[in-house]
């Protein structure tokens, strides 16, 4: 195989195991997913984050991910599945208006 095929073949086998990670390691009512995970989607725990389990700052990117893998290649349905619970709990939270507060309020200061 030449050396400009090779990674062609890598980023597409990482594409799809970015993808299948995003739909293993959400909550399948929720849409969330922990700070940290393992490879198989199941929690992982560390003795300096035991917090690692929940959704978090970290937990953010991969929201981010699936939603841009989405936006430029709309390869896999399944990021639009774990997208619509993700953002209905926030909808139904009203956590980005208090966000929007906080950001505002801490812009002032």
């Amino acid at each position: 195989m030449g050396a400009a095929k090779r990674p062609q073949i890598l980023g597409g086998e990482a594409a799809q195991a970015s993808r299948n990670y995003f739909y293993i390691a959400a909550h399948p009512q929720t849409g969330l997913t922990p700070e940290y995970a393992n490879f198989d989607g199941s929690l992982w725990t560390t003795s300096h984050n035991p917090d690692a389990i929940l959704f978090g700052t970290d937990a953010w990117r991969t929201a981010m991910n699936w939603s841009f893998d989405w936006a430029w290649w709309e390869k896999d349905n399944r990021e639009q599945e774990v997208e619509r619970p993700h953002s209905g709990v926030f909808e139904s939270t009203k956590v980005w208006a208090d966000m929007a507060i906080n950001i505002l309020l801490k812009a002032k200061r």
